[in-house]
């Protein structure tokens, strides 16, 4: 929000110097983000002299002019009709590169045909409240080339604001001087007008259909309306403020919006089917076509609209309609002012964005912030009623309508002084409450029972009151004192401090934590994972990209792998711990992807990470943390490959999955190594992990190890194997481990032969020889006849 302090100035019975203005506008709910002393700003405009003007044909009222800005040296500048300019006349000049204190950067190009290399600048284009006609002029030949700053007096600042979204009503220019003017402790004078004599005229009818979303609807009808430029004060104060000024009935709109924070539309009354305007949902079958050249329809939902007895207008509270716009020719206007629902108009600017990019307008950003629907609109539209009598020679037909279906009372709060003293940490008597709270406009009583104005939309308890007290007091006259405190001892929850173990022991074995959105689009997650669970998508989503709560972490993971892929890694060892959403609140889940070489790359050909390394760490992280002890049986699990992929089982509950990505699903780009993924839920895992650890004593007796090769089918399984193994041998089996998988020569087809070496140990005594042989002979024929397998010879 750009403003020229001196406009402000207007607004303040006292003056108040500009540094101690600025300075005060944090108090006010204020952040200056940008300042220009407009004496420094404005060093690089020069005074250039006119030598010709010819106008341009197929132009109305554009001029190619040559300007002479250095001695024996012009240049062609382009001229439209705003401002009169003369051969003959010195004119204030900015050179192409030049950035204006406004924000306008003038650059060179050909328009109409004319290479134009700089600009004739008017006061509000310079950032200036226009001085006379709205463009400085001079006739002394002396002052070609020299500083416009030099021959004109610039005392004025340019700021810009950025208001707090929960302070709507300082989004106009009546806000910020209500609240300057009670940190300084002096007056506001704000415009003084008199209601239009009403005509005999038939009123304007209005109606609501969604009073939920249009809380108020007024509007009145001004004919022997003269259609033209606006005066020069009017034009110069919205070019400071970034508006481009367009006709008088239309500025004064503008105006009168900045001025009090309350948007409003005019439109050609003779456009208006039924003299009528209604605030209903846009229909099947329509569309309205905006002042921008968008046109609007039910694609979009079904968005509030103003619309006459025919059809729709207007998108409320975002922009009219280009049907009934105000024109040249138009004689006879409605001039609508109503208040919306904040959050149906942000949900309409959001989606307007989502689908074609375009934003919102000066208007809609304060209607979605919450506008003040009873003294606030009040003043807004008497205001414009006044000056549309007065700058377009209008004529108020008859009485304005005005649809209120249930007002909005103002809220009441009780405060005692003990509260505010105790919430603030200072003595505050009951009188500096009330005066505090009555200057920024609250009616207090002497009781401190507080009535709040209905445009503090903010005030919703009374804490906040408090918080205003302290902003007239001044933060910095509220002195600091040590609070009396007592050490807490605090501990993570269960679920939190299993994340931490995690995260610290994956990142022990190499990995690397991500992050990633939470929210993407529903079509992705489909795609990769087949026919997941419904999706939770959102309502009101900011993008289609991102309208859905994501169901695994994998989709997240494959596009930071990608990224990484795209910067040439060789290995990938990425993991992330967050909610995935297949139901609400949604769970923590642990995710990885790994891939590439096993470990940096030495003078040897590194090995590549597969399936079987991401199970061995997946074991060692269950083993380390005390998880239990998972077991990995095949399974099909989207996106992972058919046949390369097993579900994770911690006694009987499945827990997750780990297998190899499939790359038909999950493409990446300049992939040059097979990637392998799992995908954990850590919920199961916690009350194992709560369980405290056990002490096992170190071995004393020898072990025996003794070595077994089997021959049986490939479609039995390893793990099918080592469970039979395990069950038969007993307790004496302390380990047992994989050393061969062979296939080929002199294994016959379709067998595969499999070395394991066995580790026995009793921890009373020391096994003999003929014990393990007699163990070793016993697994011998469940495994004949369970798995077809044989003893390797």
């Amino acid at each position: 929000m750009k403003l020229n302090t001196a406009w402000l100035q207007k607004y303040l019975a006292t003056p108040i110097p500009h540094r101690d203005m600025v300075d005060a506008m944090p108090r006010a709910a204020l952040e200056v983000e940008a300042e220009a002393e407009l004496k420094t700003a404005l060093e690089p405009i020069r005074i250039g002299f006119v030598r010709e003007k010819t106008p341009i044909e197929g132009a109305p009222g554009m001029f190619a002019t040559r300007i002479e800005v250095e001695h024996n040296s012009q240049l062609t500048v382009l001229v439209g009709s705003d401002h009169e300019v003369q051969v003959g006349w010195g004119v204030p000049v900015a050179l192409a590169g030049t950035v204006l204190p406004t924000g306008k950067k003038v650059t060179a190009g050909k328009f109409h045909g004319v290479d134009s290399s700089g600009m004739i600048c008017l006061d509000g284009e310079l950032g200036l409240i226009a001085r006379g006609s709205g463009m400085q002029w001079w006739t002394d030949e002396s002052l070609l080339g020299k500083r416009f700053i030099d021959f004109c007096l610039v005392d004025e600042f340019l700021i810009e604001l950025k208001v707090l979204p929960n302070r709507p009503d300082c989004l106009g220019l009546l806000g910020i001087s209500r609240e300057i003017a009670a940190i300084f402790g002096v007056k506001t004078t704000w415009p003084q007008f008199q209601a239009p004599v009403s005509g005999n005229g038939q009123p304007i009818s209005a109606a609501i259909e969604e009073p939920t979303l249009c809380r108020r609807l007024t509007v009145a009808g001004f004919e022997n309306i003269n259609v033209g430029q606006s005066p020069a004060w009017l034009k110069s104060v919205l070019l400071t403020a970034g508006m481009r000024p367009i006709n008088n009935v239309v500025d004064i709109t503008n105006f009168v919006m900045y001025e009090s924070g309350q948007p409003m539309h005019a439109f050609d009354l003779d456009q208006l089917a039924g003299r009528k305007i209604v605030a209903r949902k846009l229909k099947a079958g329509e569309s309205v076509e905006l002042l921008s050249g968008k046109a609007i329809d039910t694609k979009y939902g079904s968005p509030l609209v103003i619309a006459d007895a025919e059809k729709p207008r207007a998108l409320a509270g975002i922009m009219g309609g280009k049907a009934a716009e105000t024109a040249e020719g138009t004689k006879r206007i409605a001039l609508e002012v109503a208040n919306f629902d904040a959050v149906h108009v942000r949900g309409n600017v959001k989606t307007l964005r989502r689908i074609d990019g375009s934003g919102g307008t000066d208007a809609s950003y304060r209607f979605e912030r919450g506008l003040d629907p009873n003294a606030m609109l009040d003043w807004a539209r008497g205001r414009a009623y006044s000056l549309i009598v007065d700058l377009a020679g209008g004529k108020l037909i008859a009485a304005p309508t005005d649809v209120y279906p249930q007002k909005i009372e103002p809220r009441t709060f009780k405060l005692s002084a003990e509260r505010v003293s105790r919430l603030l940490g200072t003595a505050v008597d009951a009188g500096k409450i009330k005066s505090s709270l009555g200057a920024l406009g609250y009616n207090v009583s002497n009781d401190l029972t507080v009535t709040v104005p209905t445009f503090r939309v903010d005030v919703n308890d009374p804490v906040v009151l408090a918080e205003d007290v302290a902003r007239m007091i001044g933060y910095d006259n509220i002195a600091a004192a040590d609070r009396p405190s007592h050490a807490t001892r605090g501990q993570a929850c269960l679920p939190d401090r299993l994340r931490q173990a995690v995260a610290r022991t994956l990142a022990s074995f190499g990995y690397y934590e991500t992050k990633n959105d939470p929210l993407e689009a529903e079509t992705r997650t489909s795609k990769w994972l087949g026919a997941p669970d419904p999706a939770i998508t959102l309502s009101n989503a900011a993008t289609a990209e991102m309208n859905t709560l994501r169901r695994s972490l994998l989709t997240g993971l494959a596009a930071s792998a990608q990224r990484n892929v795209f910067r040439g890694a060789s290995r990938i060892r990425l993991f992330e711990i967050d909610r995935t959403f297949k139901e609400l609140p949604g769970k923590w889940t642990l995710g990885g992807i790994v891939g590439g070489a096993a470990r940096q790359t030495t003078w040897r050909s590194p090995a590549t990470v597969d399936f079987f390394d991401v199970k061995g760490e997946l074991e060692d992280l269950f083993a380390v943390l005390r998880l239990g002890t998972p077991t990995f049986s095949p399974a099909r699990h989207p996106p992972l490959r058919d046949g390369h992929a097993a579900e994770i089982k911690v006694g009987d509950t499945v827990v997750g999955y780990v297998g190899e990505l499939d790359p038909k699903t999950i493409k990446i780009d300049r992939l040059q190594y097979k990637l392998a993924a799992f995908e954990i839920d850590l919920t199961p895992l916690e009350a194992a992990f709560d369980q405290p650890a056990t002490y096992s004593a170190t071995a004393k007796l020898p072990p025996a190890v003794r070595d077994l090769a089997l021959v049986l089918p490939i479609s039995t399984s390893y793990a099918a194997v080592e469970a039979l193994i395990r069950k038969t041998a007993g307790p004496v089996l302390e380990q047992l481990d994989l050393v061969d998988d062979y296939r080929g020569p002199p294994v016959p087809q379709g067998r595969r032969s499999l070395a394991m070496r066995l580790t026995f140990r009793d921890p009373h005594r020391t096994l003999t020889a003929e014990e393990v042989a007699a163990i070793i002979d016993g697994l011998l024929p469940p495994l004949k006849s369970q798995l077809d397998a044989d003893l390797r010879t």
